[in-house]
């Protein structure tokens, strides 16, 4: 019984949706190691996922798409630097406020605009 639920598939998968999960973790990690409490890192993800997603089906391609998805989490994660950096912000509400609640709720709009398809494609 054991033998059929613990295969090869199931680690593999395993293992392939655990990875943006632990680079997400080690992003923290370098973070709070520098001295920055930085949660808006799920929000620094969603930003650069929906930048791929829309500018790969514009432009179809796929490496373009990882480029503005880049480019996107490195502006999120500028936008946050600044504002608590220079702005003295605290780097907790910065980082909800700013990066994970606007880039949770925001890209429903923007996606219905883009690609004529906002909410869960699944449903």
């Amino acid at each position: 019984m054991l033998k059929t639920i613990l295969n090869y598939t199931l680690i593999a998968s395993t293992i392939r949706l655990a990875t943006p999960l632990v680079l997400a973790a080690l992003g923290g990690l370098y973070s709070e190691r520098s001295g920055v409490i930085n949660i808006a890192l799920e929000g620094m993800m969603l930003a650069g996922a929906f930048t791929a997603a829309v500018v790969t089906f514009f432009t179809a391609s796929p490496w373009i798409g990882l480029l503005a998805a880049i480019v996107a989490g490195a502006l999120v994660a500028g936008i946050h630097g600044i504002a608590t950096i220079n702005f003295r912000a605290d780097q907790v509400v910065s980082g909800t406020v700013g990066a994970e609640t606007a880039h949770e709720e925001a890209p429903g709009f923007p996606a219905d605009l883009a690609i004529h398809q906002a909410g869960n494609v699944f449903a």
